[in-house]
């Protein structure tokens, strides 16, 4: 009997443990299932030069680019990058920028190292979270050394490098002098005899870039301490033809070493306002102003709303964010830039609206071979368009469309636009449920009107003429047809 009992109780732990270990797979495998369908990179680091065993050597002194983007079920993954488990370096040497794109849920991310070298080799981690999930894509940067010259100081360190280029750029005005340090490079050689420096060569668009002596300047300085070359190149009175990509290359009698290339574009400071994202969310989705810049500035002012908020962010300098908005937030967002007067650009951002018909015609006979028009009003925000169907089918009469434009903006919620379309009805022959149809980016609604033809009433069965004798009854008989069912009236004539 003990023994019996000792077996069922091992028998049900047993089940009990297979039960338990059947449910934690199950936990993890849903897990992972709904990791994978929340969150999901786009680009990864190991595609800086299509590697399959996540590990990458590169050249001394070389400029890299890790890309990294995830895309989130719900809502734009953040993205943070380690090096060797810990926060990469500092600016210059390391630049890492990032940007979200909320109609998307897209966040992408660049890693810049400007010199690559054994002070910046390591393992790279990119790290995509959303809502305590998180992806990781790694990649293993080792150096080749080809000797002991190195860039210490290259052209983009000047300039910021933006992340949806692959390369540097800035902008010169037309008539202007370049800015101090702006086309400057450097590079020393551990190894030369004393007094001994590496030679540099300045080239623009792939030819070799000479001095003028008057408006372009190519000045060389020796810093012994190093044993340092530094070169710099002025350009006065900045012309079209000075506009391309600049490169300064060092070379010893055993190596040649080349700066990243920085690209001069010429044109007027301007900023151009990007279209917000038309979105519609319950409860209200962040606001995202954009503008994007060109031509030499320093940076971007944002006045807003609500400009005492603690909730905006501002990324690159272009790109204004607002979490949790409230109906005060909605309005205009003014950029300008700081030292140039009178440019500035306004990106209006509207609360927007599902569609809304508020009103149609009425019900109505319309007589047969008729014109008639009815008409529909609806407002939203943008504007919705109206569009017409017969019975579910699209009718094969014109409309006419009006539209009035979102109102001035102002801050505080938006008031929406109204769209009124009139269908015009010719020689009407088809009853049946005219539907009007509003409908824009945040969804659609729609009312339906009936109209029936009316047919002119005709008498089917006129009264017969009857001879009666005095005081008895008589019945009289007459049919009439038409849409609607006419009503007949009797009448005398003497």
């Amino acid at each position: 009997s003990e023994r019996t009992s000792l077996a069922k109780m091992v028998k049900t732990v047993n089940a009990l443990v297979c039960h338990l270990v059947a449910a934690i797979f199950l936990l993890v495998v849903r897990r992972t299932a709904g990791a994978q369908a929340q969150l999901r990179f786009e680009t990864v680091p190991q595609d800086f030069d299509d590697v399959a065993d996540n590990s990458s050597e590169v050249i001394n002194g070389s400029v890299v680019l890790l890309f990294c983007s995830a895309v989130g079920e719900t809502a734009p993954p953040s993205i943070s990058w380690t090096r060797n488990g810990s926060d990469p370096e500092s600016p210059p040497l390391i630049h890492i920028t990032t940007r979200v794109t909320y109609l998307t849920n897209l966040t992408s991310s660049v890693l810049t190292i400007r010199r690559f070298s054994p002070a910046t080799a390591g393992f790279y981690e990119c790290q995509a979270s959303l809502q305590g999930t998180t992806i990781l894509s790694s990649i293993n940067l080792t150096v080749i050394t080809n000797g002991t010259l190195s860039v210490t100081r290259e052209l983009t360190d000047y300039d910021t490098f933006d992340g949806d280029k692959t390369d540097w750029r800035t902008y010169v005005t037309l008539g202007n002098d370049t800015k101090e340090d702006l086309l400057s490079c450097a590079a020393n050689y551990t190894d030369l005899a004393p007094n001994t420096y590496p030679n540099v060569t300045w080239y623009k668009d792939g030819q070799q870039l000479i001095s003028s002596g008057t408006r372009v300047i190519i000045t060389d300085q020796f810093n012994s301490s190093f044993t340092e070359t530094i070169s710099s190149v002025s350009i006065s009175n900045f012309t079209q033809s000075d506009a391309g990509i600049y490169q300064c290359v060092f070379f010893t009698s055993t190596e040649v070493l080349t700066s990243a290339p920085l690209r001069l574009d010429t044109g007027p400071v301007s900023l151009v306002a990007v279209s917000p994202p038309l979105v519609y969310s319950s409860p209200p989705a962040p606001i995202v102003a954009e503008v994007y810049a060109q031509g030499e500035y320093s940076s971007i002012l944002w006045s807003a709303c609500n400009s005492t908020s603690s909730q905006y962010i501002i990324n690159f300098g272009q790109t204004l964010v607002r979490t949790n908005p409230s109906p005060s937030d909605y309005g205009p967002y003014t950029a300008s830039l700081v030292n140039s007067s009178n440019n500035s650009v306004t990106v209006v951002v509207t609360q927007y609206e599902l569609p809304n018909i508020t009103y149609i015609s009425p019900t109505s006979y319309v007589l047969q071979g008729s014109n008639t028009n009815i008409t529909c009003e609806a407002i939203g925000s943008p504007p919705p368009v109206i569009s017409w169907t017969l019975n579910g089918q699209p009718t094969p009469y014109q409309s006419i469309i009006s539209s009035s434009a979102l109102p001035s903006a102002t801050c505080g919620t938006i008031d929406p636009g109204e769209t009124v379309s009139v269908l015009l009805i010719t020689s009407f022959t088809s009853s049946g449920n005219y539907t009007c149809n509003a409908t824009n980016v945040n969804g659609s609604s729609w009312q339906s009107v009936y109209l029936e033809v009316q047919v002119t009433p005709i008498i089917t069965t006129p009264p017969a003429n009857q001879a009666v004798l005095q005081f008895n009854a008589i019945n009289l008989t007459c049919g009439a047809s038409g849409v609607p069912t006419p009503n007949i009236t009797w009448w005398r004539t003497w």
